[in-house]
C-alpha cells in the first residue's frame, strides 16, 4: 500500500520546498483518509513503509507515517535503525530535525512548554500549520546546527536520545562509536550462539531470537547502564516488554562475550 505525495522534494528554480508547502498542497480529505488507514497498520510495516517513502523522497506520506509512530511512542531513534550510515540530503535532514521536533512536542510537551524561547514554546501549540512554521523557523531551512536547537531547548540526554539528529557533540559521539563496533560485536553475539548445542529445549529457532535480542540489548545499553533504562529503550526498539532483570541477565551474557573478545585482542597484540 502506497502513500504519495505528488509534491515534489524542492522546487525546480526555487531551491529548497518547505515541508510546510507540501502538506498544504495535498487536501484535508486525502490527509485524513490516509491517516485512518495508517491506524490499522502493525507496527513492521510501519517503520518499513517510512524508510521507503523517506528514502524516495515522498514527504508527506513520511510525514504522516512519523505522526503515527510517534502517537505509538515510538521515537525517531528507532525509525532508520539498522539502514547504512550515510549523509542525509539537506531536505531530509530538515524533514527529521521537524520529525524530531514533532516528537518532542507530543512526548516532552511540558518540558518544551517551559522553554525560555517564546518562539520555540510555540511547538505546544498544536495545530498542524503552527507546529509546522515554527518547526521550520527553528529549522532555519537547516541553517540552524543541530547543537543550538538542544541547546535552546535545554534538552536533557535521555530526550535527546530519542530523536535522530537533535543531539549534542557527546551523544553523537557515542552513537559514531556504537555504530563502528557494531558490525564485530554483532558477529561475536552470532559465533557465540552458534556455538551453543541444539537441543529440544532450544532449538534453532530459539538461537535465532536470542541472538536477536542480545544484539538489541546491546544496542540499547549503548544508550544507558541502567537495566530498568534498557528495558524501555528495549520496548522502544522492538514493541516487546521485558523486565529489568531479564535486561540484566542477558546483558551479563553480551558483557562475558565481550569479554572474551577483549582477552583474545589482547594476547594477539604481545
Amino acid at each position: 500500500m502506497r502513500y504519495s505525495s505528488s509534491a515534489p522534494i524542492e522546487d525546480s528554480g526555487e531551491g529548497f520546498r518547505a515541508l510546510s508547502a507540501v502538506f498544504e498542497a495535498a487536501s484535508a480529505a486525502t490527509i485524513e483518509a490516509v491517516r485512518q488507514r495508517l491506524e490499522s497498520m502493525g507496527r513492521e510495516h510501519l517503520l518499513e513503509r517510512f524508510q521507503a517513502e523517506f528514502f524516495n523522497g515522498r514527504r508527506l506520506a513520511a510525514y504522516l507515517l512519523a505522526d503515527e509512530l510517534i502517537s505509538r511512542e515510538i521515537p525517531p531513534w528507532v525509525w532508520l535503525d539498522g539502514q547504512p550510515e550515510g549523509k542525509h540530503t539537506l531536505v531530509q535532514r530538515c524533514d527529521l530535525m521537524l520529525f524530531d521536533l514533532r516528537w518532542l512536542s507530543h512526548w516532552h510537551r511540558e518540558h518544551i512548554a517551559n522553554c525560555r524561547y517564546q518562539r520555540y514554546r510555540q511547538l505546544t501549540f498544536w495545530t498542524e500549520k503552527r507546529f509546522l512554521t515554527t518547526a521550520e523557523w527553528i529549522i532555519h531551512k537547516g541553517k540552524r546546527p543541530a547543537w543550538k536547537i538542544v541547546r535552546a531547548l535545554s534538552l536533557a540526554d535521555a530526550q535527546q536520545l530519542d530523536c535522530t539528529l537533535l543531539r549534542s557533540a557527546p551523544i553523537n559521539r557515542r552513537a559514531a562509536a556504537t555504530a563502528a563496533m557494531r558490525g564485530q560485536v554483532f558477529r561475536a553475539l552470532q559465533d557465540d550462539v552458534a556455538s551453543i548445542r541444539r537441543t529440544r529445549t532450544f532449538t534453532s529457532n530459539d538461537a535465532l531470537i536470542t541472538l536477536s535480542r542480545r544484539r538489541n540489548l546491546w544496542l540499547c545499553s549503548r544508550m544507558s547502564n541502567s537495566p530498568t533504562e534498557v528495558a524501555r529503550r528495549y520496548r522502544q526498539l522492538t514493541g516487546e516488554e521485558i523486565t529489568r532483570q531479564v535486561a540484566a541477565k542477558q546483558l551479563a551474557k553480551v558483557d562475558e562475550v565481550l569479554r572474551q573478545i577483549r582477552m583474545i585482542h589482547d594476547a594477539e597484540r604481545r
